[in-house]
């Protein structure tokens, strides 16, 4: 599969930055200009009807940090 194809699967918003080891589920929301430290862990829940998981506009994500399903991570926030 192409890159492009799976940012759009994934909901890829803009060009974050994922870093090595890093893990983000392909039901994913990513806005512009993520970053996802290493070996840090996006879920979504692969449940019918379940909320989300965001990361929006600008939001960090630190490494070996872990964002649950359904977790809105808002814009510019940063995780650790």
């Amino acid at each position: 599969m192409r890159s492009e194809d799976q940012a759009t699967r994934a909901g890829v918003d803009g060009s974050p930055r994922i870093e090595s080891s890093a893990f983000v589920a392909t039901d994913a929301r990513i806005g512009h200009g993520v970053r996802v430290g290493p070996h840090a862990v996006v879920l979504a829940s692969a449940d019918e009807g379940a909320s989300p998981t965001v990361i929006e506009d600008d939001a960090r994500i630190g490494g070996n940090a872990t964002v649950l399903p359904g977790v809105t991570v808002g814009y510019g926030a940063r995780v650790q």
